[in-house]
């Protein structure tokens, strides 16, 4: 096990509040999912009839649903626990009439912003726990952050279990923790050593030689995933398009304004794979988890040019 998951699992199978700092590739995911799976799975049979919703995992993009979903489908074989998503499938809101309820199973897992619609339908009436993953940049969003206090309003009284799940605290962070958790949380944090390295250029070609100098050596490893930070959807097509052309065919591009379907696979493309460099203008939605392999995080801010290379 990771220190996060050492830490967080026993305060979890206690049914504590708790609040958890840890960087990313701590096994954060596994640390929430593996317990309330083994405490939710334990319950008398006749709890779990009906498929009420005992567990929501509230994240801040639809690439952590997904990639939440499919890990814990991973870990429900032969279990009677079942899991679903939102938004729900097309081919089930098409089926469904407006008053009708939401489909049923065991553990919900979506964005506040997709639940929001669903407040009003479900009563939530069986809720053990919630789950903020990558809460920071939740409280960040003021719209995810309202829903977020509507839902905890809404199931103030069934007594749930609260787990946080964050990579850095902020202000608008503390008050949504003050909010939602109880006084007796535990309270967990996790560090890392990062190594760094910095490059300053004066213009965009030494930008582009000296960033291409620094993946190069990077994929020298038989292993390493990297992700390249520009400050703008722009840059980073126009970067991306021109690595992609030159020194890496192979190199994928992410940011928001590409279509859902496209950043799901490109996610995919990232996270199944041991050699991967991805370019990025979109932090938040990052292809999220990468447990397996060392990984460098490169960032290039405007004039004058300057290139952060961070190692974990």
């Amino acid at each position: 096990m990771t220190q996060v998951q050492e830490q967080a699992i026993p305060h979890v199978l206690k049914e504590k509040d708790i609040i958890v700092k840890a960087p990313t590739r701590s096994g954060k995911t596994l640390a929430f999912l593996v317990p309330i799976l083994e405490r939710l799975s334990q319950l008398p049979p006749a709890e779990l009839v009906g498929n009420p919703i005992l567990a929501v995992i509230l994240v801040p993009t639809l690439e952590l649903v997904n990639q939440i979903y499919t890990l814990a489908q991973s870990l429900l074989t032969n279990s009677p626990l079942s899991i679903m998503t939102l938004p729900v499938a097309k081919s089930v809101q098409e089926n469904q009439n407006e008053d009708q309820s939401l489909p049923r199973a065991h553990i919900l897992v979506s964005t506040p912003l997709d639940l929001r619609p669903v407040l009003k339908k479900e009563p939530f009436l069986e809720l053990r726990v919630l789950v903020l993953d990558e809460a920071d940049k939740i409280s960040l969003n003021p719209i995810q952050n309202g829903a977020v206090r509507m839902f905890t309003k809404k199931t103030y009284m069934t007594n749930k279990q609260t787990l946080v799940f964050s990579k850095s605290f902020n202000d608008k962070f503390g008050r949504l923790m003050r909010d939602i958790v109880k006084k007796d949380r535990e309270l967990i944090v996790v560090g890392e050593k990062l190594v760094e390295s910095k490059i300053m250029v004066s213009s965009m070609d030494k930008m582009l030689y000296q960033l291409g100098m620094v993946l190069m050596e990077a994929a020298k490893s038989p292993e390493y995933k990297i992700l390249v930070f520009f400050p703008t959807f722009a840059l980073t097509d126009y970067v991306a398009e021109l690595f992609q052309t030159t020194l890496f065919p192979n190199l994928l591009c992410y940011h928001r304004q590409r279509a859902q379907e496209l950043r799901i696979i490109i996610a995919n493309k990232y996270n199944s794979t041991s050699q991967a460099i991805i370019f990025t203008s979109d932090f938040e939605g990052r292809p999220i988890d990468y447990p397996k392999y060392r990984t460098s995080f490169i960032s290039v801010s405007l004039i004058p040019w300057n290139v952060l290379l961070t190692t974990a």
